[in-house]
């Protein structure tokens, strides 16, 4: 449990900081300000997807291997080149496509571009904390660079009045995990390869590159089931309406997606331990269903304050954000299991089956941006199902028996937390 806690914190910190930042800089600018920022987070997380978040999959495995270092390696010398280009790149390109962009968008999110060189440069130690269990120093870390995110962050938005203050943040937040996730790491004594299988000793270049390059096409592809309906409400709805979502969504889930990624990287640690069937089997329940009870009080947490207490901060143009919260806050209940199903998809090594569930988030990706632009009630039930969708493809594709009795707990906590938030307040759900 405590284990669950620290890495709770280790995800929840980041998120916690960058959305008072992004409520700091709606209360000061406009929804077409934080439609422009929006728009940067969503290319930066994209880039973190398909390298930071792929390369977390298989780095434990890479440790202490002489094939797996070398691999390691590798990719911090290409991503130190390729990742700032191509992001100064596609932010030109977007600034280019649009009508409403002044050419000043590509310095004011050019901070973006340069905060995943810290993440490259940290992967290693963070899979060797992670591999040590050291959730307690992993939390640390982010406790320290989530500070540093709001000291450089809300004077520069104050000042500026700008987008480009949360950006640097993210760049001194980075820098700092980093400085101290390396510190904790040289301290700590050389932790075995994941050797003690034969499946571990046999582990080359090549299969590492192999695993990455399929867990790094999942990620991006799990990031579209969660963001790729954002890009297009930017895409025909306009930067505005972009924004204006994208404040409901922070509120919402910022709290539940940091109980749904802290509770995968428990269950990743936990599978990663030699153990037999049945205790991995146990573990994967518990942990799961633990998650499940956390993301119900995160929903409460955040649908309720998100609803009154937001609306004494923001103007009236953000009204129609708010009434989204509790709505959108409901689906962080099954979303714990739809972030976990990639990591069951690699313990039992059927990592490209795990690529289904995330496809059929990105295909449903159109109507529910589509219900976006039409009425936000019928746009948050589409968040909902979408992820029961994809949970229910991943699950049918599971070699072992897939954990149904979860999903079925999930719907059951869901349709409780309805009716709680409905009696609670109405009229998010009758206006």
């Amino acid at each position: 449990m405590l284990k669950s806690i620290w890495s709770l914190l280790e995800r929840l910190m980041p998120r916690a900081a960058s959305s008072a930042l992004l409520i700091l800089l709606a209360w000061s600018t406009s929804p077409e300000q934080v439609g422009i920022y929006t728009w940067g987070v969503l290319l930066y997380t994209f880039v973190v997807a398909v390298t930071d978040s792929a390369m977390r999959q298989v780095v434990m495995q890479a440790i202490g291997l002489p094939a797996g270092e070398k691999f390691v390696a590798g990719y911090q010398r290409i991503g130190y080149v390729a990742v700032p280009i191509g992001m100064l790149v596609f932010t030109s390109i977007l600034v280019l496509a649009s009508s409403s962009m002044s050419p000043l968008v590509v310095l004011i999110l050019s901070p973006f571009a340069f905060a995943p060189l810290f993440l490259i440069a940290n992967v290693r130690n963070i899979g060797v904390l992670q591999k040590g269990s050291r959730w307690s120093d992993l939390a640390g870390a982010q406790l320290l660079g989530s500070a540093c995110l709001l000291a450089v962050g809300v004077p520069t938005i104050l000042l500026l009045q700008s987008p480009f203050g949360s950006a640097l943040g993210a760049v001194a937040c980075e820098l700092v995990v980093f400085l101290r996730c390396r510190h904790v790491a040289k301290r700590l004594p050389a932790l075995p390869a994941m050797g003690a299988s034969p499946h571990a000793s046999r582990q080359s270049d090549q299969v590492l590159s192999r695993a990455f390059k399929t867990m790094s096409m999942y990620s991006g592809l799990a990031w579209g089931q969660g963001q790729f309906d954002r890009v297009l409400i930017g895409i025909f709805g306009g930067t505005q309406t972009l924004g204006v979502i994208s404040v409901g969504l922070a509120i919402a889930r910022a709290l539940g997606d940091a109980v749904a990624s802290s509770n995968a990287n428990v269950l990743r640690s936990e599978l990663s331990q030699d153990s037999s069937d049945l205790r991995h089997e146990q573990a994967t329940y518990v942990t799961l269903r633990r998650g499940l009870l956390l993301a119900v009080v995160a929903a409460i947490l955040m649908a309720i304050p998100g609803r009154y207490v937001f609306s004494l901060i923001l103007g009236p143009e953000w009204q129609s954000s708010l009434d989204l919260v509790p709505l959108l806050s409901i689906a962080v209940v099954p979303s714990v299991l739809s972030w976990s199903s990639g990591v069951l998809h690699v313990h039992q090594k059927t990592g490209r089956r795990a690529l289904s569930g995330p496809v059929v988030g990105n295909v449903l990706a159109l109507p529910v941006a589509m219900l976006a632009l039409t009425d936000l009630r019928l746009f948050a039930l589409g968040v909902y199902l979408r992820e029961i969708a994809l949970i229910v493809t991943s699950y049918l594709l599971l070699v072992d028996t897939a954990p149904w009795t979860l999903l079925g707990r999930a719907i059951g906590y869901s349709f409780v937390l309805t009716v709680f938030l409905y009696v609670a307040i109405p009229s998010a759900f009758l206006t």
